[in-house]
């Protein structure tokens, strides 16, 4: 099993190898051990998305972006400057269709890639800024290399080659 410290700052690990036991990291001064409050458990698309997100990354609507949802774009403009994240996920989701059973699924779907479903190129509204009280100490570990299923190619890939 390969360890990613995707985000997580590099540190070194020590463990027991006892499943339910803690995950201890060495503070950088070497001389005490302190427990790692998150671990992920895979190295694919969400795990490393995760581990964006407990890096202190925040998703905000960008300035002077247009969404091609009016409804959706008058939404975000009432909350500009406030965190994606910080708002109310229910009420931005409302009326979105996607291919997801996940309300802020299609919500992120439609904030990165506007009408990707509809074969439409549109850029994403979001920008993402660093938030460094927002940082949770993590670390993923996950079999093979990062991106997981980003490196099985698909069925039409496949057959492409």
């Amino acid at each position: 099993m390969h360890s990613s410290c995707l985000g997580a700052r590099p540190q070194q690990i020590e463990n027991s190898g006892n499943i339910g036991s803690s995950v201890w990291t060495m503070d950088q001064t070497m001389k005490e051990l302190t427990p790692i409050p998150v671990v992920i458990i895979g190295n694919g698309p969400s795990a490393i998305c995760l581990s964006y997100f407990l890096s202190g990354y925040r998703p905000y609507f960008k300035e002077s972006s247009v969404h091609p949802n009016p409804i959706l774009q008058r939404k975000l403009e009432a909350n500009r400057g406030k965190s994606i994240v910080n708002q109310d996920l229910q009420f931005l989701s409302e009326g979105l269709e996607g291919r997801s059973h996940s309300p802020v699924g299609i919500l992120f779907d439609s904030l990165l890639r506007p009408d990707a479903d509809l074969g439409v190129s549109v850029d994403s509204v979001l920008s993402w800024r660093l938030e460094p009280d927002q940082y949770i100490p993590h670390l993923a570990l996950g079999k093979g290399p990062l991106g997981g299923v980003w490196h099985v190619p698909t069925e039409r890939q496949s057959h492409d080659g």
